[in-house]
């Protein structure tokens, strides 16, 4: 964000949604431009935190009356919805072909849950050629 104004910049505007959202959050959110909202979208999704600020965001904005933001907030959630439905679809079909040759795990830390993040870690008890072949 500019930091012009009312507005945090971008990285305290996404912390104080991620602690709840304050009083201070809420004011600069009347105020967003559009650039605010890249920005702001962007650092979220760097950071893997949509599913924890975005929907906190939406419901400022709806308790502001800005329907504009609201729907985007909304519409930014429900399309990292979508990406995680993919990932997972995905991970389900790799973990069935990788255990004919032996157990699958999936490594996911839960330290952002519900935010899933960019990776998606396996380990399997198989020899590397094995795995490679599949």
């Amino acid at each position: 964000m500019s930091g012009a104004g009312n507005h945090p910049n971008s990285l305290s505007f996404l912390s104080e949604l991620l602690l709840g959202g304050t009083e201070r959050a809420a004011r600069a959110a009347t105020t967003l431009s559009d650039h605010d909202w890249g920005e702001l979208c962007a650092l979220a999704q760097s950071h893997h935190v949509v599913m924890r600020s975005l929907p906190r965001l939406q419901q400022l904005m709806v308790a502001e009356g800005n329907a504009k933001w609201a729907e985007l907030a909304a519409d930014a959630v429900e399309k990292e919805r979508a990406r995680i439905r993919h990932a997972m679809s995905f991970l389900a079909m790799i973990s069935c072909a990788l255990e004919q040759c032996g157990k699958v795990i999936v490594i996911k830390s839960l330290d952002h849950w519900p935010d899933f993040g960019s990776d998606l870690d396996l380990y399997i008890n198989a020899p590397a050629a094995a795995v490679t072949a599949i």
